[in-house]
């Protein structure tokens, strides 16, 4: 706290910018509040201030429901909590373990290691077990519904650019088993076999909200070289980089310009790299309708506040208007992808205290339009 609000000493009090400060150290740590008082010290006026800390905590436990219902004809349930523990095994440090489970099960954890105190530099180990729906289709139609079973650990050492950014360079491998559900189950192939990967990642997020953002830009890259990976029959290289501008125009409106794009450098990767489709990316068509070993997507779109709900229900009720256009390339010996997919959808998101609840409708070219809805992430 004391080296967060350094840059507020020596200096006449700004009082906006002393309850920003607060609000973000409430926001993020283990405080249930914060409060400030002027002092005399040694015949000086001072600052202090004064934390209290959760009753509750630690662990914080943050519940989780997720719903999916790109396809309305078979929607995904889960429910999950994140359980986190503060300066576990020394100050700063943490550790978060994720569960998971309905259409989606899973459990797993990563520990959180400063190098000290005040260290930016950090290690952070990770181990979990996953298990999710992965639907395939053909066309607009569904062929298949497998289920993608993970199980694998990781070790990532890295540099923390406040709470804002981070960089990682680290090695995670596992086991990952690829089998058909629903469909013809006889004649579907089963894929499995063991992964692992160098990756080196950036991440940067500097927007306003983390489920309706006004304001703000995010930046994700990373870049990934496998020495293994079930039916790839050798190593690869993967890149992606996700950028993310928001852009208030007035207290209830805003726009934003989003950019995606990745590749594997013409390598065969064996299951595909990157899937599109669903209600983040290329909303019209449905989940893991593009498979595509390289890609690039624009997303473009208006946000505007409708209503300011009871605190105790939620916050917002907002508008959300999106125009995407992008390009999938065809895999090896796979079918041949649409050559520029684009597509329009407006819907309404609900921000309530559960997570936010998007419901909407999605018109895209060859022949595509869904009516969606789902209770999870909206970028």
């Amino acid at each position: 706290m004391a080296q967060q609000m350094s840059d507020l000493a020596q200096q006449p009090l700004d009082t906006a910018k002393l309850d920003h400060e607060i609000l973000q150290l409430n926001g993020t740590g283990p405080f249930s509040s914060l409060n400030y008082s002027m002092v005399q010290q040694n015949g000086e006026a001072g600052l202090q201030i004064e934390a209290q800390p959760k009753p509750y905590s630690p662990p914080i436990v943050r519940p989780l429901i997720v719903i999916d219902g790109s396809d309305y004809n078979d929607v995904f349930f889960s429910l999950g909590a994140r359980i986190t523990f503060f300066d576990f095994g020394g100050y700063r440090g943490e550790l978060r373990n994720d569960v998971i489970l309905g259409s989606q099960y899973g459990i797993a954890s990563e520990y959180y290691r400063p190098f000290s105190s005040a260290s930016n530099w950090f290690v952070a180990p990770r181990i979990g077990v996953n298990s999710v729906q992965y639907p395939l289709y053909k066309g607009s139609s569904l062929l298949a519904l497998y289920r993608n079973r993970m199980t694998g650990g990781a070790v990532d050492f890295g540099y923390a650019f406040g709470r804002i950014g981070e960089l990682r360079l680290g090695y995670e491998g596992g086991y990952q088993h690829l089998s058909p559900q629903i469909g013809n189950v006889a004649e579907l192939p089963n894929v499995s076999g063991g992964t692992g990967d160098v990756r080196l990642q950036y991440s940067l997020n500097r927007l306003d909200d983390p489920v309706v953002p006004r304001s703000g830009e995010s930046v994700k890259f990373y870049t990934k070289y496998f020495n293994a990976n079930p039916a790839a029959s050798e190593g690869f290289p993967v890149s992606e980089l996700h950028l993310q501008n928001f852009w208030r125009l007035s207290d209830p409106s805003s726009v934003f310009l989003n950019a995606y794009g990745g590749t594997s450098y013409g390598y065969k990767t064996g299951i595909p790299a990157f899937s599109l489709g669903g209600v983040t990316h290329f909303l019209a068509f449905g989940e893991n309708e593009l498979l595509t070993n390289q890609y690039f997507l624009f997303q473009g779109g208006y946000i505007r506040k409708l209503l300011q709900m009871p605190p105790l229900l939620g916050s917002t009720i907002d508008f959300l208007a999106t125009f995407e256009v992008g390009k999938t390339y065809q895999l090896p010996n796979g079918p041949k992808p649409p050559y520029l997919p684009a597509d329009a959808a407006g819907a309404l998101v609900v921000n309530t205290l559960f997570g936010p609840v998007e419901v909407g409708g999605a018109v895209g070219d060859y022949g595509h339009a869904k009516f969606f809805f789902q209770i999870g992430r909206i970028f």
